[in-house]
């Protein structure tokens, strides 16, 4: 087993004398060794490292000096490759009780490489450079764009795209990016979004809609919080170009909230009981419903509304439709929960709740693409971020997923990680 040296290098006993080792070629040399090993062992080196019962505790914590110091401090990519490790890691461990420990700790080398320091946010513009702008047309999971002049339109002047470069990676795209829309008023539609495309900039615009957040499929990334930062550092960005922006919100997709709906056990309960009754028997006594999806019950009348008939098309019925679909939509943002937690079902009110912000207003047919429709029924979310109550927000909402498992310590240690960000 290696020894440290007083300078943190690497030695080998030879004779009993210490011998140096230049850490950069010893590094080198053992990263040549980990490329060449073949997935079985791979995971072998990955329980050495994180297993309690394959090694001691003094040769795990060698192990894992070595990924810690080493490779960041010795090669010039040696954060792509922890990056390449931590994939490897979390799909060769699979199942395993180790794996959430290995990823903490790969999460703990890695926030400071993608932390503020690390990280350029940057303006995107019509004259990006073509990796770029392929980049953002491939990354683009809300509203789907397929090519370069569509993606220059988006990008007007008053619609700035924010981006997140890495200093520390040898990689020209972004990390993740986000659209904004300037304006005097909260959008409650993409089509407010698509208007806002004229060539002359607003004059002292007060809202700023963030209506697409994008970040780059990583599995290395994952949970690094980059999207989280973006939208803050987007704000503090957009403040100083327009000192008139006083009001910050998203509008958001709600992605699996048709799929929810449509496939709900007891559907009918759940609108009972967030619906109100006379919204309910507006709907079941409008005689705009077939006999086929009628019913004495309103409650499963309007289910079958809902699931069964395109009531999209017909302006009247869906008038009837938008409070009861806002008040189920509501519903499932801010009280349907992931099995077995206490996080979100939906993965966007989770993202932008657990980041500080605060659910301000559903929208109703929102967004009427195929897309939007497929996915929510075309509604959506502006959430509001108010940069003088985010972080209280965040650390009330960590603490309501995951309060009883907190120590006092960890409790402790989040207001303070939150107080910093």
């Amino acid at each position: 087993r290696p020894a440290r040296t007083p300078r943190g290098g690497l030695a080998q006993k030879q004779g009993g004398d210490p011998v140096s080792v230049e850490p950069a070629a010893a590094t080198r040399a053992i990263r040549a060794v980990y490329d060449n090993l073949d997935r079985p062992e791979r995971r072998t080196f990955f329980r050495d490292c994180f297993s309690p019962d394959k090694k001691s505790a003094e040769e795990r914590a060698d192990l894992q000096a070595f990924l810690c110091y080493a490779i960041t401090d010795n090669l010039p990519d040696g954060v792509d490759v922890l990056l390449n490790m931590r994939r490897d890691c979390t799909a060769l461990l699979v199942g395993s009780g180790m794996r959430s420990f290995a990823d903490e700790f790969f999460l703990d080398l890695l926030r400071p490489y993608f932390g503020a320091a690390g990280m350029e946010l940057c303006l995107i513009t019509p004259g990006a450079s073509l990796a770029v702008k392929e980049a953002l047309i491939a990354g683009e999971a809300n509203h789907p764009l397929k090519t370069i002049d569509e993606l220059d339109n988006r990008l007007s002047v008053n619609r700035p795209c924010f981006g997140y470069f890495s200093r520390v990676l040898a990689r020209t795209t972004p990390m993740a990016y986000v659209h904004a829309s300037l304006s005097h008023g909260i959008p409650s539609s993409m089509a407010e979004i698509h208007a806002n495309d004229g060539a002359q900039p607003i004059k002292e615009p007060t809202v700023a809609a963030f209506w697409s957040v994008n970040n780059i499929a990583d599995a290395g990334l994952a949970r690094l919080q980059i999207g989280a930062r973006l939208i803050k550092s987007s704000i503090y960005e957009a403040q100083l170009a327009h000192p008139s922006l006083t009001t910050f919100v998203t509008l958001s997709p709600i992605p699996a909230f048709r799929k929810w709906i449509d496939q709900h056990p007891q559907l009918e309960a759940v609108i009972g009981k967030v619906v109100p009754a006379q919204q309910l028997e507006a709907v079941q006594k409008s005689g705009m419903i077939p006999d086929y999806y009628s019913s004495e019950d309103a409650s499963k009348a309007v289910a079958n509304t809902i699931t069964g008939m395109e009531w999209w098309a017909d302006k009247e019925l869906s008038d009837l439709l938008a409070q009861p679909l806002s008040a189920l939509a509501e519903h499932y943002i801010l009280q349907e929960k992931l099995p077995d937690s206490l996080m979100p079902n939906c993965f966007v009110a989770g993202f932008h709740l657990g980041n500080g912000a605060t659910l301000h207003r559903i929208n109703f047919l929102a967004d009427t693409s195929k897309l939007g429709m497929d996915r929510s029924y075309g509604m959506m979310v502006n959430y509001h971020y108010d940069l003088e109550t985010t972080c209280a927000n965040k650390v009330e909402f960590k603490l309501k997923v995951s309060g009883p498992k907190l120590s006092r310590r960890q409790r402790a240690k989040l207001n303070n990680n939150n107080n910093n960000n």
